[in-house]
């Protein structure tokens, strides 16, 4: 992603965006598909167990995996909006010695970034113009689980993105969203070891559990 494409994120998600979704986190806990994904990764102990999260948000995801058992968490975040909001909710769940909070575009820093049991993805991949390397990074980096929430592949949801994407360039803005193939994700998953073994499906959201092939064949 060029730094073009990294000030519009920035633009997009900026710091009264993520005001509004720590706010919402504060009253209402997770939206629907963060609780979702944190059900797949809780139906065996997390405890002790690292996790890297890409696009990391306002940390809502983070504060509920280490309350869930998790150790450690590297975040990944593109936007510098979002930083000092996470950094709040951290330190108001006494979890900010936990989390590694890092600024940038995980494809392009991924050689920086050491493996995590667990990788998750919330809301990200339909923000990356490159599924490919975007998934085969987080699955590059995971010993045993990915989990990824990805736009559902119908056609209204493809007419609106499409309008917002129309309505991004009009403004001249790089931002695009995007609606990547599901079969294409799984076959990108495959190719690194990883097979879908669970999938939810919300009103608009996938939520979509990946697990290592030889992680299965041990447990």
């Amino acid at each position: 992603m060029n730094d073009c494409c990294q000030s519009d994120y920035a633009g997009m998600f900026n710091g009264k965006r993520a005001r509004k979704k720590a706010n919402a986190y504060r009253k209402k806990g997770l939206d629907g598909q963060s609780a979702q994904m944190v059900s797949f990764l809780t139906t065996e102990p997390l405890d002790g167990a690292t996790v890297l999260e890409v696009g990391g948000g306002v940390g809502a995801l983070q504060v509920e995996l280490l309350k869930a058992g998790a150790d450690r968490i590297v975040s990944v975040e593109l936007s510098t909006e979002y930083e000092p909001v996470a950094q709040e909710l951290l330190a108001e769940a006494d979890l900010e010695d936990r989390v590694d909070r890092r600024v940038g575009d995980f494809v392009a820093m991924n050689d920086e970034l050491s493996a995590a049991d667990i990788v998750v993805l919330n809301r990200v991949i339909c923000c990356y113009p490159d599924m490919p390397a975007l998934l085969g990074a987080a699955c590059s980096h995971a010993r045993s689980r990915v989990v990824i929430t990805v736009p559902r592949e119908k056609r209204l949801l493809r007419a609106g993105m499409a309008l917002a994407n129309l309505w991004f360039r009009l403004r001249r803005s790089a931002f695009r969203v995007f609606v990547h193939s599901k079969e294409g994700m799984i076959a990108e998953a495959g190719q690194h070891g990883f097979e879908q073994t669970a999938a939810e499906s919300g009103r608009v959201w996938d939520v979509i559990l990946f697990e290592r092939g030889d992680a299965l064949s041990s447990s």
